[in-house]
């Protein structure tokens, strides 16, 4: 390198030198500072700007696939369309029907009985059997209704096979088949199917049938806590209108159990005492239970809601429906365990005074007859006064008042659905001859 260059260059090298150690002037810092301040906007509007025209494209390629999919979606609809119309009239898609905005709402009970299981002691008897009938056809919102037909023992005579009963509910009318009368006796039965034509409305499928002897506690006990009942209805009686059944009917089996244990007891009192004694022992040992695992419950031992106690009364049927018979309906009968109205009264009076934790409704029934008064007339109730003389009560009218057991089963069906007639005796009667 010649002497020249080398020269320049360190002149040019000290002059930088000289500039570097110099210390720079505000005015000169604060215009770099804005200089740079400037390029840095710059450059973010860029990446902005960019950002800008990444997104715009992003969404209008969101908007050409969502419309791409949505034509695509109604040209698949106009094509099933297409091919249901080709379809036959049978085998097209139902259409779902309406929404409805009262669909989500739950349904308000639809009576006392909504999802109830009402127990019928008696229920092969002449009005038992109707009360099965009523109860089954004109209260569909019932969970079950139980069946308790009486029984002596093993095949015993006085089951009657449930025959008026199995008339009664209907079971009688479905399909029926009979072996030949020349036929062998495994051959030579009855059977019957059931006829969706004409028994569907009859819900039979909610019928159950138990046997029980009342005069036995333990089976009664059984009875009630298999059964689960919420209401029993006592339609169960050991006369023949105001006979003893042995006696009108000459019934052998009857005749035989009154001569073997003539102390074992009446069903019109020792039969019920029992069943009442099974429902008030299930109710105690329910309310246990509750309490146990800190359900909220009543008196009675059944579970209620938030409400208070008294508005619960009035949202559950009684425990207990008694079928009792008028004063002044049938003639007085001597027995040798009482007199026919005496063992009525005392049943009457048993609820009230020895089970006072059963809510009841007593119904005092007029002279039944099926022949000459005919059905769904007007019902008439009339409470009973308690403090009233019995004899006063008999020589109060001597208008004879009747009633036809299908309206009588009518009558249990609204007493069970009616708050205002619990805790009452009330006398029943449609016909009235003066």
């Amino acid at each position: 390198m010649k002497v020249g260059t080398r020269i320049k260059y360190v002149v040019m090298a000290t002059a930088v030198v000289t500039f570097l150690s110099r210390k720079p002037s505000t005015a000169f810092v604060q215009q770099s500072r804005a200089s740079v301040a400037t390029v840095s906007k710059g450059s973010t509007f860029l990446r902005e700007s960019d950002n800008d025209n990444n997104n715009n494209n992003n969404n209008n390629n969101n908007q050409n696939e969502a419309e791409r999919l949505r034509a695509q979606a109604e040209a698949l609809r106009e094509q099933i369309r297409k091919m249901e119309k080709d379809l036959p009239q049978d085998r097209r898609r139902p259409q779902p029907p309406a929404e409805s905005t009262t669909a989500s709402r739950p349904k308000p009970p639809t009576s006392l009985l909504d999802n109830r299981r009402v127990l019928v002691v008696g229920a092969n008897g002449r009005l038992g059997s109707k009360v099965c009938r009523y109860l089954l056809r004109q209260h569909p919102e019932l969970k079950e209704v139980i069946a308790c037909v009486h029984v002596v023992g093993e095949n015993s005579d006085t089951s009657r096979g449930y025959g008026r009963l199995s008339y009664e509910v209907g079971a009688e009318e479905g399909i029926g088949s009979i072996g030949p009368a020349w036929s062998s006796s495994d051959e030579r039965t009855a059977s019957f199917e059931f006829n969706v034509e004409t028994m569907t409305d009859y819900n039979l499928q909610k019928l159950r049938v138990v046997e029980c002897e009342l005069l036995d506690p333990l089976q009664c006990n059984s009875i009630v806590e298999d059964s689960q009942a919420d209401v029993v209805v006592w339609c169960a009686t050991d006369f023949n209108g105001n006979r003893p059944r042995a006696v009108s009917g000459l019934n052998i089996a009857f005749l035989f159990r009154a001569v073997t244990d003539p102390t074992k007891g009446r069903v019109e009192v020792e039969g019920l005492q029992n069943m009442l004694g099974a429902i008030k022992n299930v109710r105690q040992d329910a309310l246990r239970r509750d309490r146990l695992f800190g359900n909220n419950v009543d008196d009675s031992g059944s579970a209620v809601s938030t409400t208070t106690a008294s508005s619960a009364v009035a949202t559950k049927p009684v425990d207990v429906l008694l079928v009792s018979i008028a004063p002044d309906a049938l003639e007085d009968f001597e027995t040798p365990f009482g007199t026919f109205l005496d063992q009525k009264r005392q049943g009457e009076e048993m609820i009230p005074n020895d089970f006072p934790s059963l809510s009841f409704t007593t119904l005092q029934f007029a002279r039944y007859e099926d022949n000459f008064v005919g059905e769904d007339i007007e019902l008439n109730f009339e409470t009973v006064d308690k403090k009233s003389n019995p004899d006063e009560s008999n020589s109060r009218s001597k208008n004879v008042r009747r009633i036809n057991r299908r309206d009588a089963a009518r009558a249990v069906g609204k007493a069970l659905t009616s708050p205002e007639l619990q805790g009452k005796i009330v006398q029943v009667w449609t016909d009235e001859l003066k």
